[in-house]
């Protein structure tokens, strides 16, 4: 089977009470202005299944939800730079798994699978630092760049086999094997 679902979601900011200037960086928006979040999500999943022989099965797996949302990714408390930009996020899963029975009495099961997924925010403060004026006006206005975020990158890997012996109706011996290689990347920005 396969399957696949494009979704577009639109989320409207509007400003509705005024935001206090911060010396030096630029008027924030007025009362009234509006902002929109564009969000783009690409769901999709699969799955093959072979019957190799009477005995022999294997079984391919796939399955994603990459999102970007564009537009509003903080909330908005100053100028354009402190929440316009592009926030990306999402993973892709792959698993192959296999099983046969040999002989009547051996079972071998083998399962392989990956998940990979980042997330990342893009835009003009990306990289510049976020200014807080905390001096009296409430809410605290923002200015500068977007402030702490994180960007990171994700991926797992897994490989499994297990053999059994059937010895009878009741007794079964199993020796399995898993491994796993998990790898993390974050990159912090403040």
């Amino acid at each position: 089977f396969a399957a696949y679902n494009r979704q577009n979601v639109t989320n409207r900011t509007s400003v509705i009470r005024p935001i206090a200037p911060v010396l030096g960086f630029g008027n924030p928006p007025a009362v009234g202005s509006v902002f929109d979040a564009d969000t783009t999500s690409d769901l999709y999943s699969g799955k093959l299944t072979w019957r190799l022989t009477s005995a022999q099965n294997l079984a391919l797996s796939v399955i994603g939800d990459p999102r970007t949302t564009d537009g509003v990714v903080f909330p908005v408390s100053g100028p354009e730079s402190t929440f316009e930009g592009e926030f990306e996020t999402g993973s892709d899963d792959l698993l192959a798994r296999y099983d046969g029975v040999f002989g009547g009495s051996w079972v071998i099961e083998g399962l392989a699978g990956l998940h990979k997924e980042e997330t990342r925010t893009n835009g003009p403060g990306k990289d510049l630092p976020l200014y807080i004026d905390r001096r009296g006006a409430r809410p605290f206005p923002n200015a500068g760049g977007f402030g702490f975020h994180q960007d990171d990158d994700v991926e797992r890997q897994v490989l499994k086999v297990d053999v059994s012996k059937f010895l009878g109706s009741s007794l079964e011996l199993k020796l399995g094997v898993d491994q796993e290689d998990l790898s993390i990347t974050s990159r912090l920005y403040n």
